[in-house]
């Protein structure tokens, strides 16, 4: 069954962004390791998400282990994973990655929940800042977070280092 019925996601009338009316069409739960294997595969049919050694089920398992509660998964009435988004901190800042929405449940508002959902469990332990990577080549995901209130930091440059020489990938 397509996400898009005819119930979407709206913003009540008068109310900020972080008030939305639920679709019946999905549930948004806690990602749990069982989650993983669906996860991935939503992972990889998804533009803009790159896969790397941090993705494994071990390597996600310690990210869920230390940041209990936090990433969230949605499920459509049969019960199949159409959304995924990990959620952490380091105990000031809060992290989003890998939001990934099914293309046939995309512009009902399932992303922006998970997003908020996210949001409020960080929120709930302390953290009052996020922050989200998004490629540079990924415009519909920068045109996502900007719609959502989001702010690009020009000011800013990441790097990264692997710390295991065994480790050959891209990102």
């Amino acid at each position: 069954m397509p996400c898009s019925a005819s119930k979407k996601y709206w913003h009540k009338p008068g109310s900020k962004r972080t008030s939305l009316v639920a679709n019946p069409n999905y549930r948004i739960k806690e990602f749990l390791i069982e989650d993983h294997s669906a996860v991935y595969d939503l992972w990889k049919r998804t533009q803009g998400i790159f896969i790397t050694t941090s993705d494994t089920e071990a390597s996600i398992g310690s990210y869920l282990e230390r940041n209990p509660g936090i990433s969230q998964i949605a499920r459509d009435r049969q019960g199949k994973i159409v959304g995924a988004i990990l959620g952490g901190h380091d105990g000031a800042r809060g992290y989003i990655r890998h939001l990934a929405v099914a293309d046939r449940c995309r512009g009902v508002g399932l992303g922006s929940q998970l997003v908020e959902t996210v949001l409020s469990r960080l929120s709930a332990v302390g953290i009052i800042k996020c922050t989200i990577f998004v490629e540079q080549d990924n415009p519909d995901g920068k045109e996502f977070w900007i719609k959502n209130g989001w702010h690009r930091r020009a000011e800013l440059v990441s790097y990264s280092k692997f710390l295991s020489k065994d480790i050959t990938a891209q990102h």
